[in-house]
């Protein structure tokens, strides 16, 4: 016999639809929603039925707004030279709270999961592609693991700028000597630039960090490029790419996770 009245179940029942929320979660929701006052619970009810019937996603950028740009997108006080590549966007929320970053975002809304039937269209890849095309765009933050991989795929038979992504997975496998997954995560940073010596030092003088060099070449250009590599923790990447842009505003940038890194200024090595 349920001993649950069943606007009481169905409650609990919606609740529990929430991601990473339980039936012991849910039920906790639900009593909480029932000591709400009248007003409080109708205010509740109004704001969910607002948020889906107002906001929609950004022109630009994908994320989520009440007017055509989002806040971000209209301000003439960001940065247009750099993107922000994320997957959710809550993200974009984590990024603002630094209030170190100046420059746009482009939120994924989801990454790329075949099993579970998620390419690149379900994606916002093609509207991505689209905001890579302009010339003022100088700078891509990928600031989610499966980006590279994703971009890799999709951009490399239209835009020259993403061939690179090709360069950051065999630089990634030939520092798995260095770079372990773990606990002592961390950033990476894959920097393709004519200035390689100058931006080596800004960052060794500023920020004491040790960087590795390493020559490329354009797929599709063939031009002989430097590739400035650099691993720092998550809370110094936007000195780092302020930094890198003080030397060369030309400079293409991908920053992607690490899972642990040992050494000096880190997880010191044979510590667990």
């Amino acid at each position: 016999m349920d001993y649950t009245a069943a606007p009481l179940e169905k409650l609990i029942e919606e609740f529990g639809k929430f991601q990473g929320v339980g039936r012991k979660g849910a039920t906790r929701m639900a009593y909480q929603v029932l000591s709400m006052s009248d007003k409080d619970a109708a205010a509740l009810a109004d704001a969910i039925r607002g948020a889906h019937t107002r906001l929609h996603r950004c022109r630009i950028c994908q994320n989520y707004t009440d007017a055509d740009l989002c806040p971000v997108c209209a301000s003439a006080k960001r940065d247009t030279s750099m993107i922000c590549v994320v997957e959710k966007p809550r993200d974009v929320q984590a990024f603002e709270r630094t209030r170190e970053y100046n420059g746009l975002y482009h939120v994924l809304h989801g990454l790329l999961d075949p099993l579970a039937g998620v390419g690149a269209e379900q994606l916002t890849v093609k509207e991505l592609l689209a905001r890579l095309k302009d010339d003022t765009v100088k700078e891509v933050i990928m600031a989610a693991d499966a980006l590279i991989v994703i971009l890799g795929a999709v951009v490399f038979r239209s835009v020259e700028s993403a061939m690179y992504a090709v360069i950051v997975i065999f630089v990634n496998s030939r520092l798995l000597d260095y770079i372990l997954y773990g606990t002592g995560s961390g950033k990476l940073l894959l920097a393709v630039t004519e200035h390689a010596q100058e931006i080596s030092d800004a960052i060794t003088s500023k920020m004491g960090r040790g960087i590795t060099i390493l020559p490329v070449k354009g797929g599709y250009t063939g031009k002989e490029k430097s590739m400035v590599v650099c691993a720092v923790k998550k809370n110094e990447v936007p000195q780092l790419t302020k930094i890198i842009r003080q030397v060369d505003t030309e400079t293409f940038i991908i920053i992607t996770e690490a899972g642990e890194i040992l050494g000096e200024g880190f997880i010191a090595p044979g510590v667990n």
